[in-house]
């Protein structure tokens, strides 16, 4: 439970590391970013319980992903999809996210289907600490300040408690 706070705590204190003790953005916008991960935290158990009635990550992915894609398409509507027109801007881009994001979703249905969801799920959960660097190797005009660096230590300690609990 320690290490869940920790990690929660350094989450919820990401937003606020502008270094003017509020965050950016309007504050309903934290809204989408933690639904996002509300979302995604309730699908990892949901995965599990699948995984145990079929143990195939593979399968898993597959299916994931597809219902994903039908998900994705419905709320987009034919006419946005027909309006990104035969190779829309940034495709390579979005085709490599794609790539990794299918990796690290296999990865993770692997780790459910041989573990347990109480320790696979909260270091799923460090994604962040991994966008914190390749962001700043990216985008080599993002700095990392000492607060961002104190968010990251606080969701690596909480993790490092969930592992070695």
């Amino acid at each position: 439970l320690a290490g869940l706070l920790l990690m929660s705590a350094g989450l919820a204190l990401a937003p606020f590391v502008q270094g003017r003790g509020a965050p950016r953005a309007p504050l309903w916008a934290l809204a989408l970013p933690l639904g996002a991960a509300a979302l995604r935290g309730i699908s990892q158990p949901v995965a599990k319980v699948g995984l145990e009635i079929a143990p195939s990550p593979i399968w898993a992915s597959l299916v994931t992903f597809g219902v994903s894609t039908l998900v994705l398409a419905a709320v987009a509507g034919p006419r946005r999809l027909g309006a990104l027109g035969r190779r829309p801007r940034g495709l390579g881009w979005f085709a490599a996210a794609g790539a990794l994001n299918g990796a690290g979703l296999l990865l993770l249905n692997a780790a459910l289907s041989a573990g347990e969801v109480v320790v696979a799920a909260p270091l799923a959960s460090t994604a962040p600490l991994w966008a914190l660097v390749w962001g700043a190797l990216v985008f080599g005009g993002e700095r990392v300040t000492l607060r961002h660096l104190g968010v990251a230590a606080l969701v690596a300690a909480g993790a490092g408690l969930v592992v070695s609990r």
